[in-house]
C-alpha cells in the first residue's frame, strides 16, 4: 500500500467526498519535496476510477514520452492575469494540468510550459473532471503545435 512507503507522509484516506457512498479518495504527500498524488476508487474501495500525481515537468519532457496532446483547453480563472491549462490526451485518458500566464485573451504554450499535475482516469471520471466547466465541449480546441491559444470563459 502507498502508506507504507518511507518517501510517503501525510497519507490520509478515505476520504468519502459528497454524494455520499460514490467514491472514496486517498491523499499523500511525498516527503522530499513536499508534492503528492491521489487516488478516487469506487465505493467499496476496489475499482480505481482515477489518479492524480503533481509532477514538476515541462511540456517537452513529457511530449517526449507520450507525445503530443490531442486537444488544449485553456479556461479562464477569476484572476485576469492567470488562466487554467488542460491538455488531453483522450486515448489514454489523460489530462495534464497547468496554471499560465494570459494576456489579453491568449496564452502562449511553449516547450518550458511547466506542467504542475497529470491525471489519469477511466472515460467516466475523466468526463466530470471536464463537467464542471461550462460548456467545455465546445471550448476545446485541437492541438496546433506550440505558440498561442485563446482562453475560454
Amino acid at each position: 500500500m502507498v502508506q507504507s512507503r518511507d518517501d510517503i507522509i501525510k497519507f490520509r484516506g478515505p476520504i468519502i467526498p459528497p454524494p455520499v457512498g460514490k467514491d472514496i479518495d486517498f491523499t499523500w504527500t511525498f516527503k522530499n519535496d513536499q508534492r503528492g498524488g491521489g487516488v478516487s476508487s469506487d465505493a467499496n474501495g476496489k475499482i480505481v476510477a482515477g489518479i492524480t500525481l503533481q509532477i514538476n515537468l515541462s511540456l517537452s519532457q513529457i511530449i517526449d514520452k507520450f507525445g503530443f496532446p490531442d486537444q488544449v483547453f485553456p479556461q479562464s480563472t477569476e484572476s485576469t492575469l492567470q488562466a487554467g491549462l488542460y491538455l488531453l490526451y483522450p486515448q489514454i485518458n489523460m489530462i495534464l494540468v497547468t496554471l499560465m500566464g494570459e494576456k489579453d485573451g491568449v496564452i502562449q504554450i511553449t516547450p518550458q510550459t511547466y506542467i504542475f499535475s497529470i491525471v489519469m482516469g477511466t472515460d467516466d471520471w475523466q468526463m466530470q473532471s471536464l463537467q464542471r466547466f461550462e460548456d467545455y465541449k465546445n471550448r476545446i480546441s485541437s492541438w496546433h503545435g506550440y505558440g498561442e491559444y485563446t482562453v475560454h470563459d
